[in-house]
């Protein structure tokens, strides 16, 4: 069954502004560390699905992953060699709008340990292309 979430399939091209607006989560919700972003970036599903997958492959069942920023912003693109006119181009891939502050990742579990989560973080990193930090909950 295909289910249709959004009302439109093709959207307009969002601009993200040089203003910091992202301030409302500064510490981590569920876990005990979280990734946040520092620089805006429009992340394509496939590099949070491969920093997920890195995370937890890092992890394995010493703790839990709580994914925050999802990619569910559609991008189109025409072919290449195409040309102008003749409407939108049809849908290529999905992205996420980050902004600096945003968390994107949430760490936690009894036995995660403070070196490990900084491994998990940065094997997640390179995946990611854009700059990160570890924030830690001091409980």
């Amino acid at each position: 069954m295909n289910v249709q979430v959004s009302k439109y399939r093709k959207v307009h091209k969002p601009r993200i502004s040089s203003v910091v607006k992202e301030q409302k989560r500064i510490l981590p919700l569920y876990g005990t560390y979280c990734i946040r972003a520092l620089e805006r970036s429009r992340l394509s599903f496939n590099r949070l699905e491969s920093a997920r997958k890195t995370l937890k492959k890092v992890i394995k069942k010493n703790g839990s992953i709580w994914q925050v920023t999802f990619a569910d912003l559609p991008v189109t693109s025409k072919p290449a060699e195409v040309r102008m006119g003749k409407g939108k181009g049809a849908f290529s891939h999905n992205v996420a709008l980050i902004l600096p502050g945003m968390v994107l990742f949430e760490l936690g579990g009894f036995a995660l340990t403070n070196k490990l989560a900084f491994q998990a973080y940065l094997q997640s990193s390179y995946k990611l292309g854009i700059n990160v930090e570890l924030i830690r909950r001091i409980a």
